[in-house]
């Protein structure tokens, strides 16, 4: 064990970076055993991780590596041939080594691996040429036909295989070391020595992360300072408007020289202030932005890192399966987010083992079909402007939807009669669902029912989506989409119910604006038509129950996740921003459908809603919690949001009242005179009619009396605020059928809302 923290981890990142060279080496020599160069890189690693070893005095990973080492180079001398079988047994030495290597940097107990039995395993190799019955490396295996033990000392330097016999790492005992070549001085150069410098360093990566957040704040203080410069010029144009009344009393007697320079100095300073807030704006947008991006780059890996874990996995499946593969990666260089990377290895896991083990036929299958008998299985990845690209793909089988089909009514996921009607995007949307699998066969690679909901749970928390195609008989693709960076997001600023909250871009595949023409009815569920297929839509006040039911038409924003798609309805779509988002502490952590929280540039703290989450409480809200496109369903939903029908044509009055029915609660719509009310009467159901009486086109004493003169008006309440406040006035009211009477000279609010309350 390594005492030095620091030690620690300087080691575990050598030795994961050489062990991954050897592992990857020992599958280009299974392929092409005279890859002398490969070879040479081999024998390099082993040496440098046994010189590692022996640094911080880990003897038995020293021993392992050195035994592995002096194989090597009998190997680069012809001594032992690269068959399947001695590469096998070379991975178990590989493995050894790893599982030692991380005995030493996790700072553990020693584990059960057999040492000794292993480095005797290995040395029996090295004697016979010949692959034994295999090394268990927890009990290790014993050595079979080792008469002379190699030697373990390591002489003071061990050179490259493929030189001369004597420059090998070691000799057998009864063989005398040759005399080393004589050593010719290094010849004299007029050039100066380089100067020492450092061109990497490590940086732990907790220490990043805060950088990147603190960094990932300033998307927050750009936000608000912009909010500051658009306060500024909103004081400037109230100034100017200010400085223009002032100019009618200028010509005043009284009035002193400064009180004339008064609104000349302001308008200076508040000129200045502006422009300095424009100028350490545009300098901020430019030195975060700079700042933002080369602290996101330095998160930034590979793909190969975890792509590079691969080619054995599919190699040691293949051979257990009777599978012949050729796994095929391109995009390995294409760079993600650390956090992601590190999220996404075992979704690809799940779909590489799913590919070998269900994808891809066995070669005697493939040569039935009139395919090639080897499998191609292909890991592509690439970037766009924001997003990074990962697809899995194969050329075998394909998915079986007709199996899919029986599956689903088996696990009551579809009815019979919808299970035949269901198309192929659906169908495939099945595959994601907990539990479900089409495999006839349980065994320790697939068939649980575990996988790819799994994966799409774990895409959906890294905030990316997950596709699949298929074809019958000729393969399968699953393609990924991932967000470049975690640190900030692009949400939308939506208001629903007088509330704001952020909905992330990614996952927003439309914004559309329904009419009320474009709902239909699809098997109880209210949906619009995008595509040539229709997408269910949900108020998202149903959603996050906080209010009335929208009534069906508005801005809409089509969310995407997964396979599935819904559009949710909302009030007004305010703005766009990149944001910091900040998830919640475990209290709030399973609040269903909110992923964190936000400050923007007011200072007001913004919910930010989860999209995958939103999309499945819709669906298992069923159509209760959507939109029906019947009369009778549309009725209810305006009775219960109480919906009064204001007529009055002074606008001043008429903004006032309305101002007090919604304070209260009510839904108004207005109208300039009777003839108006009637109209708008005539469109749809209100709890109640407030009018005033004198006004154009029709007067309210007779658009009361059209009102009761139609018998579904009977018993809608009519209440009339108006100036006449005589008793005769008031009788003419009662006579046309008005529920109630309330004169402007004495009025009220409480006198109108408690009216309404009694009445509705």
């Amino acid at each position: 064990m390594i005492n030095d923290p620091e030690l620690r981890d300087i080691f575990k990142v050598e030795s994961n970076e050489r062990l991954e060279n050897m592992d990857n080496g020992l599958l280009a020599l299974e392929k092409n055993p005279e890859d002398a160069e490969t070879l040479k890189g081999m024998f390099r690693e082993a040496h440098s991780l046994k010189g590692s070893s022996r640094m911080l005095g880990e003897d038995r990973l020293e021993k392992v590596a050195h035994v592995f080492e002096d194989l090597l180079g009998m190997a680069a001398k012809g001594e032992i041939q690269f068959t399947s079988e001695i590469v096998d047994e070379l991975f178990a030495g590989v493995s050894g080594m790893r599982k030692l290597a991380d005995e030493v940097v996790e700072n553990v107990e020693k584990s059960q691996v057999d040492v000794e039995a292993l480095v005797n395993a290995l040395k029996a190799l090295c004697q016979t040429g010949k692959a034994s019955s295999g090394i268990d490396l927890d009990m290790g295996a014993p050595a079979q036909g080792l008469k002379t033990p190699l030697k373990t000392d390591p002489g003071p330097e061990e050179n490259l295989p493929g030189k001369q016999p004597e420059e090998a790492p070691s000799a057998p005992e009864n063989q005398a070391p040759a005399e080393p070549p004589p050593q010719k001085k290094p010849a004299k150069t007029d050039k100066a020595e380089p100067a020492y410098r450092v061109d990497t360093i490590r940086v732990d990566t907790q220490k990043l992360d805060r950088l990147i957040n603190q960094t990932g704040e300033l998307a927050v203080i750009r936000t608000r300072l912009r909010q500051r410069l658009q306060d500024a010029g909103n004081l400037m144009d109230l100034w100017q408007d200010l400085e223009r009344a002032l100019y009618h009393f200028s010509h005043l007697p009284g009035l002193s020289q400064a009180i004339h320079d008064l609104p000349a100095e302001l308008a200076q300073m508040i000129q200045a202030m502006q422009q300095n807030l424009y100028e350490d704006n545009t300098e901020l947008e430019l030195v975060a932005r700079d700042l933002e991006d080369g602290v996101r780059h330095l998160r930034l890996l590979p793909l190969s890192t975890i792509f590079n874990l691969f080619p054995r996995m599919v190699r040691d499946l293949t051979r257990s399966l009777d599978r012949t593969v050729a796994l095929q990666i391109t995009g390995a260089d294409t760079t993600v987010d650390k956090h992601i990377l590190e999220q996404i290895k075992s979704p690809l896991t799940h779909m590489v083992r799913n590919a070998v083990h269900h994808g891809l036929e066995s070669p005697k299958t493939r040569a039935e079909n009139k395919k090639d008998p080897t499998g191609v299985l292909h890991l592509n990845a690439f970037k766009t402007a924001t997003h990074v690209i990962i697809e899995v793909r194969d050329d075998g089988r394909g998915i079986d939807l007709d199996a899919v089909r029986a599956k689903a009514v088996a696990n009551n996921l579809l009815r019979a009669d919808e299970a035949k009607e269901a198309d192929k995007n659906l169908l495939l949307s099945l595959i994601f669902k907990s539990g479900f699998t089409t495999s006839k066969m349980i065994t320790n690679i697939s068939g649980r029912g575990v996988g790819l909901d799994v994966v799409a749970s774990e895409v959906s928390q890294l905030k990316g989506t997950i596709e699949v195609d298929t074809t019958p008989g000729k393969g399968c693709c699953f393609t990924i989409q991932l967000p470049i960076s975690l640190t900030t997001s692009k949400v939308f600023i939506i208001r629903v119910q007088d509330r704001q909250f952020g909905i992330p871009v990614d996952f927003v595949k439309q914004v559309r604006q329904i009419k009320k023409e474009d709902v239909f009815n699809d098997n109880g569920r209210a949906a619009i038509n995008m595509d040539q297929s229709p997408v269910s839509i949900v108020p998202l006040a149903s959603l996050l129950e906080i209010g009335a039911p929208h009534p069906g038409y508005g801005p809409c924003l089509i969310l995407k996740s997964g396979p599935d798609r819904i559009g949710i309805l909302v009030d007004e779509i305010e703005d766009e921003l990149e944001v910091v988002v900040k998830p919640h502490g475990n209290l709030l952590k399973q609040v269903r459908n909110i992923s964190g929280s936000t400050i923007l540039g007011t200072g007001n703290v913004c919910t930010v809603l989860d999209p995958p989450d939103l999309v499945s409480t819709a669906y298992t809200l069923g159509s209760t919690g959507l939109i029906a496109r019947d009369e009778e369903k549309i009725e209810e939903q305006e009775r219960a949001a109480r919906h009064v029908l204001l007529v009055e044509d002074s606008i001043t009055t008429r903004t006032q009242e309305k101002r007090i029915l919604e304070s209260a609660g009510f839904e108004v719509t207005t109208a300039v005179d009777g003839l108006d009310g009637w109209t708008k009467l005539s469109n749809r159901f209100y709890d109640a009619v407030v009018s005033d009486i004198e006004m154009p086109n029709l007067d309210g004493l007779n658009l009361t009396r059209r009102i009761r003169e139609h018998e579904q008006f009977q018993t809608l309440p009519v209440i009339l605020v108006t100036s006449l406040s005589k008793d005769e006035d008031r009788r003419k009211g009662l006579e046309v059928g008005a529920n109630a009477y309330i004169s402007k000279p004495s009025f009220d609010q409480s006198t109108l809302i408690d009216t309404l309350e009694r009445l509705i």
